[in-house]
């Protein structure tokens, strides 16, 4: 046998990979990840407030992967919840228009919050605030949001919780090369 490893993290986000990108409101992103958020907001005793319905304006990107980064950030936000108490575990996925170019989503927790110290090193390979986690999520995340065009950042207050946003493109980028896009 042969056994060879491979940082997959980058082969998700190579330019190689034949990316699906096209418009696509927020509502129509949400919509395919909502059944399994719902399943997992009752396993940890959350609540899961989705205020995504304005604006219907539409982001370009890969719906599946966008998905995946919500997805990351929604189970990252639950587990943080879980030391706070059951009535209080409230997870919002927010959706806003930034400006003319972007789209700010945003998925804010009631958990117990991030110290500044650690909040710097938030994205960065290998790093967790987790005893189970291997620091992949927060990093796979940040950069598929990067090759979207977009930025994350988090912000946090100990003691009351963490957000995290991202922006997305509204219109293709013309700077960037699109394979696999459809428009």
């Amino acid at each position: 046998y042969e056994i060879r490893f491979c940082d997959w993290s980058s082969d998700v986000c190579s330019s190689d990979l034949q990316w699906q990108r096209r418009h696509y409101t927020i509502p129509d992103i949400v919509a395919d990840i909502e059944y399994f958020l719902l399943i997992r907001a009752r396993e940890y005793g959350a609540v899961l407030n989705l205020d995504i319905a304005r604006p219907r304006s539409k982001a370009w990107c890969d719906k599946t992967l966008v998905g995946q980064v919500l997805l990351n950030l929604a189970m990252n936000g639950m587990q943080a919840m879980q030391r706070i108490a059951e009535a209080e575990r409230v997870l919002t996925i927010a959706a806003r228009i930034e400006d003319e170019t972007y789209l700010q989503l945003t998925v804010a927790d009631r958990g117990c919050g991030i110290p500044p110290d650690v909040l710097s090193s938030l994205f960065t390979a290998r790093f967790t605030t987790k005893e189970s986690g291997s620091g992949v999520g927060l990093m796979l995340s940040h950069s598929i949001i990067a090759r979207h065009g977009g930025q994350m950042w988090a912000e946090s207050q100990p003691g009351q919780g963490t957000s995290v946003h991202f922006t997305l493109r509204r219109h293709p980028d013309p700077d960037v090369p699109l394979k696999g896009a459809h428009s």
